[in-house]
């Protein structure tokens, strides 16, 4: 649980950096848009690990399956 929060905060401050050079020539020709999708789905990975802990109800038991397959869609664009 330690290291996907450590690295969820490493995947955000990597994307505000991205951000920050949004313009720059070398992220123009990586993709932004495919880039940005690659942190949204490493996120969403990072923080579904903590639909695991405590007690399952409706919800979560709802919400494991989706984010699991929608950062695993996003990371593989």
């Amino acid at each position: 649980i330690s290291l996907s929060g450590i690295f969820t905060l490493l995947t955000i401050s990597i994307g505000c950096f991205f951000l920050y050079h949004y313009q720059n020539p070398v992220v123009v020709a990586a993709s932004r848009t495919f880039c940005l999708a690659i942190f949204a789905g490493g996120l969403i990975g990072y923080a579904s690990v903590f639909t695991y802990i405590g007690e399952p109800n409706r919800t979560v038991c709802f919400l494991r399956p989706i984010l699991l397959t929608l950062s695993f869609s996003l990371i593989y664009l």
